[in-house]
């Protein structure tokens, strides 16, 4: 997902540097991971993408994992609030 100027992968202390940034510029703590989980909350609501293909994308050993995304997801005013977020950092 992130890149280094040398075409290289970033380090997880990287990764994290720039999670911490943005969660920051934003206003909310915020972690690789959850990033990470809010991601596949919201393919599970708003892809159509088959268990079997977020599996896949998302490297869960296991299938039943998913089952736990679909009850975590924002309510409408959270989310609002959230994507708001994102557009101030461009993501």
């Amino acid at each position: 997902m992130f890149q280094a100027r040398r075409n290289t992968r970033y380090s997880t202390r990287r990764v994290q540097q720039i999670a911490s940034k943005y969660a920051e510029i934003s206003g909310v703590k915020a972690t690789p991971h959850t990033f990470r989980h809010q991601a596949i909350t919201c393919l599970t609501r708003h892809s159509g993408l088959a268990d079997a293909e977020l599996q896949l994308i998302t490297r869960h050993a296991r299938r039943e994992t998913l089952s736990i995304y679909p009850h975590v997801a924002l309510d409408g005013d959270l989310e609002e609030r959230y994507q708001e977020a994102m557009k101030k950092v461009d993501l």
